[in-house]
């Protein structure tokens, strides 16, 4: 079962990745793309921002999860970036916050920053 959720562990970052891509696409409306998804990434890379102290964040970012905040409504808008949050208190508690914070730092440039 530990594989299970060290497998699940690698695909979150993976996602979050492909979401990124598709911000990076310049999509005409929030409603183009999986919000939801935006939001929880945001959710996601917020809270390691904060744990793992980068200092900058994807100004883009920000206002197309604001978009995509107004576009679910502030109920299914929290609940996605807590969802976020939760994900990556989930990687931490897997793999250490010595493990996950380089990662994402690596992995996710045009969102984070030392």
């Amino acid at each position: 079962m530990r594989e299970g959720r060290q497998d699940r562990a690698r695909r979150v970052p993976l996602r979050a990745i492909w979401l990124v891509i598709g911000l990076s696409a310049h999509a005409a409306q929030a409603a183009d793309f999986d919000c939801g998804g935006l939001l929880r990434m945001h959710g996601l890379m917020r809270n390691a921002a904060r744990v793992c102290g980068f200092s900058r964040y994807n100004d883009a970012i920000v206002a197309r999860a604001q978009s995509c905040y107004e576009t679910l409504g502030s109920l299914q808008g929290a609940r996605a970036l807590r969802a976020g949050a939760e994900e990556f208190s989930a990687l931490v508690t897997l793999r250490s916050q010595d493990a996950v914070c380089p990662d994402l730092l690596r992995q996710f440039p045009m969102v984070v920053r030392r």
